[in-house]
């Protein structure tokens, strides 16, 4: 995996500079107990050490608790807790890197507010960014990319590759997605199942560029990429996609597909990859990592829950 910037950020480091200061003063403190004090008590000299770096221990994890929401934020990406405590982990056993795009007011908020509460969807992701058009929604980490309307095209779904070319420019510059062998994009309205991703991605080598789709075209209701493929599309020459025409007027899954050809990255078919339902009651089919589309919080928690008691 490539060189990249620790998980925990900065103002976690200034909490553990403050936290060895206190350790430092602590050792220097007991070291200057005079000896007829230590022979005149019995408590053993390591006691009072103990006590004091209990205490500092505590007030860490209090002025953490007190001064952050329940994720930490790296430059302007985010990552849980857990995530960050297990910096230098193996990426498979962090899981994926996660991102969505979303509306800051209706439905797709709705969703992502409750997404958040309950952990899951992109927060049950050890690594996690959530893009929309402002630069605060309450206790959500967002990071703003500017409006995110678009058109609908002639097919009767959204014109939004330059929504999505902002977002992928921020992952690009975020960097998060080099700590994992694979990222996922997934809309705020598809049931994202990942416990269900290992068993997608048994047997494929992340360090080969390539990604996973349904049999037929992509689509973007939930998008795995390898992180050799993350890397070639965010890296590739400007003109290697967008030179090849206008592409304002084109959904963003398929230029994704259109340029993942021009750059050689391989894709992959997964049969039970996504399964479109018209309802909840269909997602108890088993086995597929996603489903979509479920456009309230009621039938996406029932999809999830049908889905879960399945498999």
């Amino acid at each position: 995996m490539a060189a990249t910037q620790p998980l925990v950020p900065a103002t976690a480091w200034q909490d553990e500079e403050a936290f060895t200061a206190a350790l430092a003063a602590a050792r220097e403190s007991d070291s200057e107990v005079p000896v007829q004090a230590q022979r005149a008590h019995p408590t053993p000299r390591w006691a009072p050490l103990s006590a004091v770096l209990l205490l500092a221990g505590c007030l860490l994890v209090a002025h953490i608790a007190l001064t952050r929401t329940p994720a930490q934020r790296s430059g302007t990406s985010f990552v849980s807790l857990a995530a960050s405590s297990k910096s230098g982990a193996s990426s498979i056993e962090q899981g994926p890197f996660c991102f969505a795009v979303g509306q800051s007011t209706g439905t797709e908020l709705e969703l992502m507010e409750d997404h958040w509460e309950r952990k899951r969807h992109i927060f049950g992701c050890p690594g996690y960014s959530f893009f929309s058009d402002t630069d605060s929604l309450g206790v959500i980490p967002v990071t703003n990319i500017g409006a995110i309307q678009s058109s609908k095209g002639s097919w009767g779904s959204w014109a939004n590759t330059k929504v999505f070319l902002r977002a992928w420019h921020h992952v690009d510059s975020q960097g998060l997605y080099r700590n994992f062998e694979w990222t996922i994009k997934v809309d705020p309205d598809t049931v994202f199942v990942s416990t269900h991703l290992r068993s997608h991605i048994h047997g494929l080598n992340a360090s080969k560029p390539l990604y996973l789709k349904s049999p037929g075209i992509l689509m973007g209701a939930v998008e795995v990429f390898s992180v050799a493929a993350v890397r070639a599309f965010v890296e590739r020459d400007g003109e290697k996609c967008e030179g090849e025409g206008e592409y304002d007027g084109v959904a963003e899954d398929g230029f994704i597909e259109f340029c993942m050809g021009r750059l050689g990255v391989q894709s992959h078919e997964e049969k039970d990859l996504l399964k479109l339902a018209t309802g909840p009651a269909e997602c108890a089919t088993p086995g597929y990592l996603a489903y979509h589309p479920m456009k309230d919080v009621g039938s996406w928690s029932a999809c999830l829950g049908n889905a879960t008691q399945a498999n």
